[in-house]
């Protein structure tokens, strides 16, 4: 999977103190929070969504996960993952 390419593709340039530093877009951290899945990840997840959700591609998010669910052959996850979104977007 092109994952981690496409995540450095996708990344904006901001400036900290003169430093051009590529920052990921909010969906990217998800992604990789959903595959480790701890306890911090869940609340890191939710916090992102909370913060970000009206400028997330949750339909990118989710076809990602898929793809890492299915080759880590837990697909179970996404229904858990699912979960924790529409947590997320009850939120405030």
């Amino acid at each position: 999977m092109p994952f981690e390419r496409d995540a450095m593709e996708r990344a904006t340039t901001v400036d900290l103190a003169g430093v051009r530093v590529p920052v990921a877009t909010p969906e990217d951290p998800v992604v990789l929070k959903a595959v480790a899945w701890r306890g911090i990840d869940k609340s890191g997840i939710t916090e992102l969504i909370v913060r970000h959700r009206a400028d997330m591609d949750f339909q990118r998010i989710r076809t990602t996960l898929a793809q890492f669910f299915e080759v880590l052959e837990i697909p179970g996850r996404l229904v858990e993952f699912d979960r924790l979104v529409s947590d997320a977007l009850e939120e405030r």
